[in-house]
């Protein structure tokens, strides 16, 4: 109890904001082990919070301005997001 896990999903600039908020959204609210689920659609980073087998998932979106999202990006390189 009390765990807690910050990500990304980071995609290519064909995947938008309303790829995220209803593809995913819809993905994450079918699956079983999936509760809880919040999203705040219009937040400046918009996020999709839920907890997942019982550890809360704060999930943040980002599209790149690129067509594809290597395997090697750094995304803790500020240019990037």
């Amino acid at each position: 109890r009390g765990m807690d896990i910050d990500t990304i999903c980071v995609a290519p600039r064909m995947v938008t904001r309303e790829d995220f908020f209803d593809s995913l959204k819809f993905i994450l609210e079918d699956h079983e082990s999936v509760t809880n689920l919040t999203s705040v659609e219009s937040a400046s980073v918009p996020i999709i919070t839920f907890d997942f087998d019982n550890v809360n998932i704060d999930l943040l979106f980002a599209s790149l301005p690129r067509d594809s999202v290597p395997p090697e990006i750094d995304l803790n390189e500020d240019s990037v997001l």
